[in-house]
């Protein structure tokens, strides 16, 4: 098995792991290049899902040199989405004293969704919907 191979296994492995929190052993994959697997869960905007993984590692112990990059990201991915959070709740108190009732839907249904990214086309759109609705309420 190539080692490309071994970091791709790898990293669906520890996705499957985040997601249905269930046990996952690593060491059948060999030597795993975890920067690789890193690269490959920022790509796929599932760094939070694999450092979820990563907490049912049952085979090995992970050194943190491993763990703490996971845990960075998903500790501002928690802090990026906490501020969302309340900027949505103070947009949708300002679209409502205008008479404008929106419907905010959450797109991801898991425990820690807090640890979850925004799509970049669906933070473009929400940004350009936002302003469009600002300037013609003449909010600012």
């Amino acid at each position: 098995m190539k080692q490309i191979d071994r970091n791709i296994e790898a990293f669906f492995a520890l996705v499957q792991a985040g997601l249905w929190e269930k046990e996952v052993r690593l060491l059948p994959f060999g030597d795993v290049d975890f920067d690789k697997v890193y690269r490959l869960a920022s790509e796929q905007s599932v760094v939070g899902l694999v450092a979820a993984g990563l907490e049912h590692v049952s085979d090995m112990k992970l050194p943190k040199a491993t763990v703490v990059p996971f845990m960075g990201a998903v500790l501002q991915m928690e802090q990026r989405n906490t501020a969302m959070n309340s900027f949505l709740v103070w947009l949708l108190d300002e679209l409502r004293k205008k008479d404008v009732y929106a419907l905010q839907v959450k797109g991801r249904a898991l425990d820690n969704a807090m640890s979850g990214l925004f799509g970049d086309l669906v933070v473009t759109w929400i940004y350009s919907w936002i302003r469009t609705i600002m300037r013609r309420l003449k909010v600012f």
